[in-house]
């Protein structure tokens, strides 16, 4: 909005109670690239004069640096970047309306163009969606094909599936989730940024290791708040 309207507005972030989530890196990031930042109350606004200027970012913010880079004038290259596979589709997504995007590992490089175009394109599946379910169906002792689902975009939660007695076969079209013979093993987890196991799966594999044999440890890396459903679960005996 600020690269193509010159002035944006937006509320801080609110949603869950998890721990905080801090914006200092994103105005950092559009501050270097010549925007003025104003707070007001509990919103943001941003204004640019003319076009935001490309720069070296070396701090968080990958995807809306990104965003606002494609209409920069000049190179932006962002070190460090984030490398999910959300962060990668929206790459793919903005090269096939026009945007000039090279990726070199870690390193993004975005060239600021004129002009996007229209284009198709078809989002991938949310890992961490495709990774709830697997779970209920490890819980339920189910069988659960996850159709459309690229498997080494959720690798990193699969690996610990495996490691409690899940069985992850691979399909024409996607994966099928379900549960060796016996019982839910126990397990030491920790949550990491990607590509480790993800804070956002922590409350469901907490469930599973309710029932699971043996003692489990999860620690939690990311948000300092992650635990308060572990209240909720007490309630039901665990």
């Amino acid at each position: 909005m600020l690269s193509r309207f010159g002035k944006a507005r937006t509320a801080f972030p609110g949603g869950c109670n998890i721990g905080k989530r801090p914006v200092d890196m994103h105005i950092k990031a559009l501050e270097e690239m010549g925007a003025k930042i104003e707070i007001d109350g509990y919103n943001i606004i941003a204004r640019v004069k003319g076009k935001l200027q490309g720069k070296e970012i070396t701090f968080g913010a990958t995807e809306n640096v990104i965003m606002a880079a494609t209409f920069a004038e000049g190179v932006t290259t962002i070190n460090n970047a984030a490398t999910e596979p959300e962060v990668l589709d929206l790459i793919d997504f903005l090269k096939k309306m026009g945007a000039d995007i090279e990726i070199d590992n870690t390193k993004v490089i975005i060239t600021g163009v004129e002009a996007l175009n229209g284009c198709v394109h078809k989002i991938i599946p949310d890992r961490i969606e495709a990774g709830t379910y697997a779970l209920a169906a490890i819980i339920t002792g189910g069988k659960l094909k996850l159709k459309g689902i690229n498997l080494s975009d959720i690798r990193c939660i699969t690996n610990e599936l495996e490691t409690i007695g899940a069985m992850v076969e691979l399909y024409d079209g996607g994966i099928v989730i379900s549960r060796k013979n016996g019982s839910i093993k126990s397990a030491n987890v920790a949550t990491d940024p990607y590509p480790n196991f993800p804070s956002d799966m922590q409350p469901q594999l907490m469930s599973a290791m309710c029932i699971a044999d043996g003692i489990s440890v999860i620690e939690e890396n990311i948000f300092e708040n992650r635990f308060t459903h572990a209240g909720e679960l007490r309630k039901l005996s665990s």
